[in-house]
């Protein structure tokens, strides 16, 4: 499923269900949608590795399947490091920036500063160019077009000022926050991508 349309789930869900109009308070019901979306998302492509190596394993484990296994694995990794380096910038952000959370409403101390990640931003820019470098070397056997005409691998990540600005300028914490999300979402999304593929190539041959 696209980050678009999950987005697009996500506002209506929370709008529907939100009796309060504070746009504050919106603006946090919607990040926590989003973040169960990703804890999803993520499970999913647990899931979908896991049927991978049965199916690979039904099939007496020839070594296409097992190959196409092994790249799969791969993929999961380097998309895993990803998610995890946009992790740490969003822990930062949570402690350093929005000052932690209350314990007693679970939400932000600080929600509305100034998120300030300007150093964490390009480190990020530079591990997500990275990534599509990778996927481009690693997969380019496959239909790897999505990426030349996705604006963030073609264009955003190329460009360090862009990136910043289409993102993070000028953002509060929990803006910030949502636009990592919204990062990890499109890895997974490249991820899935490459794996769609992955299967096709294992089921004809």
């Amino acid at each position: 499923m696209k980050i678009q349309v999950i987005i697009a789930a996500l506002i209506l869900i929370t709008l529907t269900n939100c009796k309060r109009r504070d746009p504050l308070w919106r603006t946090i019901a919607y990040n926590d949608q989003l973040e169960q979306a990703l804890f999803s998302s993520k499970i999913a492509s647990d899931n979908w590795l896991m049927a991978l190596k049965r199916a690979v394993k039904k099939n007496g484990n020839r070594r296409e399947g097992l190959e196409s296994a092994k790249r799969a694995e791969l993929l999961k990794i380097r998309t895993a490091e990803l998610l995890a380096e946009i992790q740490k910038v969003k822990t930062f952000v949570q402690r350093k920036r929005g000052d932690g959370y209350d314990v007693k409403t679970g939400t932000l101390k600080k929600p509305l500063a100034n998120s300030k990640i300007n150093k964490q931003v390009e480190t990020i820019r530079k591990k997500m160019k990275n990534y599509f470098n990778f996927l481009k070397a690693e997969y380019k056997d496959f239909d790897l077009e999505f990426l030349d005409n996705d604006q963030l691998s073609a264009e955003e990540v190329q460009d360090e000022k862009r990136f910043y600005d289409v993102y993070f300028r000028g953002t509060s914490v929990i803006e910030a926050l949502m636009s990592l999300t919204h990062l990890q979402f499109q890895a997974m999304d490249y991820e899935r991508a490459v794996a769609v593929q992955l299967g096709r190539r294992r089921s004809t041959r």
